[in-house]
């Protein structure tokens, strides 16, 4: 498609077969990039659809030159709004998460004793490990999404986990069954 073409149907875009004619086109394309770019398989098309609605919704034309770009920039924009409000759920959720309460709500009537001297160290923990634990063993998320949730690097979170599993062991002298309970409950 040569910028003639794409503009043509870019000024008549509610016309059926101009938009059919870009949608065609695109579709694919635009999928397939942020796929590659992004590795988000599951909203990619969910993006192409509201990129081809904002295309709908221009309120006045103009001639694009470069295209293509100004395709993929429409859904780079897209993709990074889109991100930007799912983190920001997750970190209201995260911030509103009463972990201490989560805790104390838990029904330890097999493992009592133990639970308790896990509960302590848990407790010690700093505010940072909890919230990786949080994440990891309650939502699933994995390190490199906790480093980009919390805003700390990688190695951060690693050692963080890592850490805070070593306190716990030593500490809090329980099971692996019993931290797996506390956390998928």
């Amino acid at each position: 498609m040569n910028k003639y073409v794409f503009n043509h149907c870019l000024k008549n875009i509610r016309d059926e077969k101009c938009f059919k004619t870009i949608y065609d086109f695109y579709y694919d394309r635009l999928s397939l990039y942020i796929v590659r770019k992004y590795n988000i398989k599951d909203i990619s098309e969910d993006i192409v659809q509201e990129c081809f609605i904002t295309l709908l919704n221009l309120k006045e034309y103009k001639f694009i030159e470069y295209y293509n770009a100004w395709l993929y920039k429409i859904c780079d924009n897209l993709v990074l709004k889109t991100l930007n409000k799912e983190n920001s759920e997750i970190k209201k959720a995260i911030s509103s998460f009463d972990f201490d309460g989560f805790v104390k709500e838990w029904n330890g009537e097999i493992y009592t004793e133990e639970f308790g001297c896990f509960q302590d160290s848990v407790n010690k923990l700093d505010k940072n490990t909890r919230e990786i634990f949080y994440l990891h063993y309650v939502l699933g998320f994995n390190h490199k999404e906790i480093a980009c949730l919390l805003r700390i690097s990688y190695a951060n979170v690693r050692q963080k986990h890592h850490r805070g599993i070593k306190f716990l062991g030593k500490k809090g002298k329980v099971s692996q069954k019993i931290f797996l309970i506390l956390f998928i409950l």
